[in-house]
């Protein structure tokens, strides 16, 4: 059985809160203060049964954090989805995680333009030459 669990630690003070959010990928959560910033980590929990005929939980690591900010008004729900776009701080600018995909289209690009660059240079020696 597979199942998540969500650590929210509170930025201005550190508190951490840890949530048992189940087999769903959508987890709400609801009571956090407003104009607040959080930070989210989440990790995947296995129950396996042990020699003794046991269940026991095997834990994975921790994501990395993602931030986010609570809205204003009170009684808003801050949910973490799997789906949404994960972006890390780094030095106080948002910098989007890419795909390995999105990194192979990426470099393709590249080297199709380093290509054309290196044709051009070509031909323009050998008509020069010629």
């Amino acid at each position: 059985v597979l199942s998540y669990r969500v650590q929210l630690t509170r930025v201005k003070d550190g508190h951490v809160s840890t949530y048992e959010a189940g087999s769903d990928v959508q987890f709400g959560v609801e009571g956090l203060d407003p104009k607040s910033d959080y930070t989210v980590r989440v990790c995947a929990v296995r129950m396996v049964t042990n020699d003794d005929g046991d269940q026991v939980a095997m834990v994975g690591t921790l994501s990395p954090c993602t931030q986010l900010n609570t809205l204003a008004k009170q009684g808003q729900t801050a949910s973490v989805t799997a789906a949404t776009k994960v972006e890390s701080v780094k030095g106080g600018v948002k910098e989007p995680h890419r795909t390995d995909q999105q990194w192979a289209v990426i470099i393709l690009c590249g080297f199709t333009l380093f290509a054309v660059v290196v044709a051009m240079i070509i031909q323009q020696v050998i008509s020069l030459s010629s």
